[in-house]
């Protein structure tokens, strides 16, 4: 996962990012959020991406920490702090 922000700070411009897109080398995940090669295949992969897209600061907290932990069943929404 990587965040548009990221590929600004390594250099890309909007039409690098927009060129890739169209090529499938990245693909769009969340706002401002690609995979590199193909979308997340496991929970563990959009649980990243939903940390890319929160932002640096951002933690899985409440029932998507339990299931990481193993203390819950996962459920279909991502719970961040």
């Amino acid at each position: 996962m990587v965040s548009v922000t990221q590929l600004h700070d390594l250099g890309a411009d909007r039409s690098w990012i927009d060129r890739r897109v169209a090529m499938g080398w990245l693909v769009p995940v969340f706002h401002s959020v690609y995979a590199i090669g193909h979308p997340p295949r496991t929970r563990r992969g959009w649980y990243r991406a939903a940390l890319v897209a929160g932002g640096e600061r951002s933690v899985l907290s409440h029932k998507t920490a339990a299931a990481i932990h193993e203390m819950a069943p996962s459920e279909g929404q991502v719970h961040l702090s």
